[in-house]
């Protein structure tokens, strides 16, 4: 079963997700669900006193299958709203003189706005125009990214409050500080929410957490950082209803059509976290296309389709196994917010859409690519910003 788990930082919390060089160590400003899988994977070996996790049946099932998925918790900012946080496409500009949504709450403006440009991109290849400067003052725009939600009738971005901590390094010898080594560790601030899914049954999701329980995450834990409680769990359906796979399929194509673009049948991949993905020669890609997608779904009505446009990117992953003590080999992610467009070959039947339909909503039930357990691989289609946000907010 899908519930939904907030956790607030009682202590500032650090998550780095690369080896970092310099004399800065930064976080992420999100908790990934492999920490939180870690945690749990750690106090299961340590309750248990299990010396080889692999033969234990419970464990491998718990944290080794993808019958368990803990995702990603994202930021909720200084108190709890109970509703969804998103993420912002890759497609997304804002005005570069005057950042941000335009309305923040009571209504108070403060910013130019921002706006998809999806289908901008898209005129522009069949076209030759794309409108690119801010309506509100004529700067050029561009990307932005990061956490955002729906309050209302306006958005809102969403941030994690940062502070760096300084430390002098400690000599091994001496176990006292060395002279001129001062360094600084990145923390996100204490008194913040942090609210992700947890796809597990209900009896072993009530027998690992539980409201009220506290429990630490991330580095310096034994500085006092990384103490995070479970604030509370939550079902599914206690949030707004979101539009159907459908809806957003048809208001995407109908937006698309508004914009002198016909003849034609569109459908968005949009990455909700990060996707770690390899080709048969065990290489990683930095991008999705169809015959990706045809070779794990497996179904015709994807040959009818071609990536037309993508927007993403990559990066280094790194990290700790809690389980053998060891750090993890370096991986290539593609980044959340990344946006794949596909474009059929020609427009489809009733018969035909109703059939990609189906198989989006098996995408997005199933994610794609590796370590899905483990918070990556999570998509949503045909996001709901790229044709709300064709104006701007």
């Amino acid at each position: 079963m899908k519930r939904y788990i907030r956790v607030k930082t009682l202590s500032p919390l650090s998550i780095s997700s690369m080896r970092d060089e310099g004399n800065i160590n930064r976080t992420l400003d999100y908790i990934p669900g492999t920490v939180l899988r870690g945690y749990l994977a750690n106090r299961y070996i340590r309750d248990k006193k299990l010396s080889n996790p692999e033969v234990d049946i419970d464990f491998m099932s718990l944290f080794n299958g993808n019958s368990v998925r803990f995702g990603n918790l994202y930021p909720e900012g200084d108190s709890p709203m109970g509703i969804m946080i998103k993420i912002l496409p890759a497609t997304s500009r804002t005005c570069k003189a005057s950042k941000g949504f335009e309305k923040q709450r009571q209504g108070i403006r403060r910013n130019h706005g921002i706006k998809d440009f999806l289908i901008e991109f898209l005129r522009y290849e069949y076209t030759g125009e794309m409108e690119d400067e801010c309506p509100e003052c004529g700067a050029p725009m561009e990307a932005i990214g990061g956490f955002y939600c729906q309050v209302g009738d306006h958005f809102e971005t969403i941030t994690a409050k940062k502070r760096e901590i300084a430390h002098n390094e400690i000599s091994d010898l001496l176990q006292t500080s060395k002279p001129g080594i001062l360094y600084s560790k990145e923390a996100i601030e204490k008194g913040q929410y942090f609210i992700g899914p947890v796809i597990m049954p209900d009896t072993q999701l009530d027998s690992y957490l539980k409201r009220g329980e506290k429990f630490y995450l991330g580095t310096g834990r034994t500085r006092g950082m990384g103490l995070v409680e479970l604030e509370e769990i939550s079902e599914e359906d206690s949030f707004p209803p979101e539009d159907s796979v459908s809806d957003r399929l048809k208001k995407l194509n109908r937006a698309i059509r508004n914009a002198g673009i016909e003849k034609r049948f569109y459908f968005t991949l949009n990455l909700q976290s990060d996707v770690i993905i390899m080709n048969d020669y065990f290489q990683y890609l930095s991008y999705i296309d169809h015959d990706e997608l045809y070779k794990r779904f497996k179904h015709n009505i994807l040959k009818r389709f071609s990536l037309k446009l993508f927007y993403t990117g990559s990066r280094v992953l790194s990290g700790w196994n809690a389980a053998w003590r060891l750090p993890k080999d370096n991986e290539i992610v593609i980044p959340k917010g990344s946006v794949f467009l596909f474009e059929s070959n020609n427009t489809l039947t009733d018969n035909e859409i109703d059939e990609l339909t189906g198989v989006l909503e098996k995408i997005e039930k199933e994610g794609i690519g590796f370590k899905k357990n483990e918070g990556f691989g999570e998509i949503i289609s045909c996001h709901p910003f790229h044709y709300i946000g064709t104006q701007l907010w």
